[in-house]
């Protein structure tokens, strides 16, 4: 049985909790489609139709980039810079608290201690090529290199300003990429409402079906209709970012985008593309589709090189986009009624998508022991690009 859709049976879009997706059923869009959630937020209602939505766009003002402060390294208690304290040390400094509580808390939310001791052990390597072998509490450790904030970053970028300048506050000099880490920090902390399109999937294999698409439900939740009709009418008609995982496996790449761009488009008959991609004679899956079109786009993200300090660098994520290559099934009326990856996107396309619904509280202060209204402060500031600041609380 074929799963995912935009329908509500297929992708599951929810609220803060994912609950599974069930197989998907060949019906009309009606009022409980996934993508509802999406326009009662938005308060628009989003576009369907293929030739009526937008084949490029780019925001105006992109989300930034900044560090996604790796956890095997201890997150933003790593002291990138030379001769610097630690981002979270020197907010510790600023705001009077004690520098080796707040570091444990760090520790333990998104550094050294937060991973679980089955990880392996190790002594210089792990047999992973994706882990590194870390030293804990005197003890080797394998963590994996794509462990960090990017689930904080990738909001941040999106809502905030980004921070520009060194500030001084509190006698605390404060670079932009140590605010940077703070505020990707508040806001892995926040729980903020979001709107999830799609299930994580965690392993690193994936069975086939007869058509040579994958059979794991997470695998498969999230459709080229759905995606489609997301990113351009979110990027292309609102002018807004949301956040996607760009692959479907146990890795998890959190990316705010900033454009979406059709490279290629070509309209099929039903047959044509059963042929074309499945070897066989009949179209096997939809029979409102009327037409099919083959599509190649690209989602980019910013990935604007942040300073960092030659003898400590913080890792730059080279890659700023991501291709896919998919089929959308459209009706008679011309609407996009579903779709199936294809060719190498089969196995590399988006695994989730989801937008953050709001910024954290005015006054959350995070479990770890970070007060947004305090990070918030320090960002202003730097966004500002003024002159060195010295400011007393």
């Amino acid at each position: 049985m074929r799963t995912g859709s935009i329908v509500s049976s297929a992708i599951a879009l929810f609220v803060l909790r994912v609950h599974g997706a069930p197989e998907r059923k060949l019906e009309a869009l009606t009022e409980g489609d996934t993508l509802t959630k999406m326009e009662e937020f938005f308060g628009v209602k989003l576009e369907r139709k293929f030739n009526d939505l937008p084949t490029s766009a780019r925001l105006e003002k992109a989300p930034w980039n900044g560090p996604i402060w790796e956890t095997y390294a201890d997150s933003i208690n790593y002291p990138w810079k030379a001769n610097q304290p630690s981002p979270t040390e020197k907010y510790a400094m600023a705001f009077g608290l004690n520098a080796t509580e707040l570091k444990y808390n760090v520790s333990a939310a998104f550094g050294l201690y937060s991973v679980s001791d089955s990880k392996p052990a190790c002594s210089s390597s792990c047999k992973d090529e994706e882990d590194v072998c870390t030293n804990r509490n005197g003890m080797g450790i394998c963590i994996p290199r794509w462990f960090g904030l990017s689930q904080g970053l990738a909001p941040a970028a999106i809502f905030e300003k980004e921070p520009l300048c060194p500030i001084t506050f509190n006698n605390v000099e404060f670079y932009p990429n140590d605010i940077k880490g703070l505020i990707s920090a508040v806001y892995a902390g926040a729980n903020s409402s979001k709107i999830f399109g799609g299930k994580r999937y965690h392993d690193k294999e994936v069975s086939l079906d007869q058509y040579g698409r994958p059979t794991e439900a997470n695998y498969r939740d999230v459709t080229p209709a759905f995606f489609h009709i997301a990113v351009a009418n979110i990027i292309g008609k609102l002018k807004r970012s949301l956040i996607i995982d760009r692959f479907p496996g146990h890795t998890v790449w959190n990316q705010a985008l900033s454009a979406f761009e059709v490279y290629e488009q070509k309209t099929m008959t039903p047959e044509e593309a059963a042929k074309s991609f499945f070897n066989t004679d009949k179209y096997p899956f939809n029979d409102q589709a009327t037409q099919i079109i083959y599509v190649v786009s690209s989602v980019f993200w910013n990935n604007t090189p942040f300073p960092t300090d030659e003898f400590r660098p913080l890792i730059q994520d080279e890659d700023f986009y991501a291709t896919y290559s998919y089929i959308l099934e459209i009706t008679a009326a011309g609407d996009i009624c579903g779709g199936e990856w294809v060719n190498k996107s089969i196995h590399a396309h988006a695994d989730y998508l989801y937008v953050v619904k709001e910024k954290p509280a005015a006054d959350l202060v995070t479990s770890v022991g970070f007060s947004y209204a305090n990070v918030l402060k320090l960002l202003e500031m730097s966004a500002a690009c003024p002159n060195t600041i010295q400011i007393a609380n």
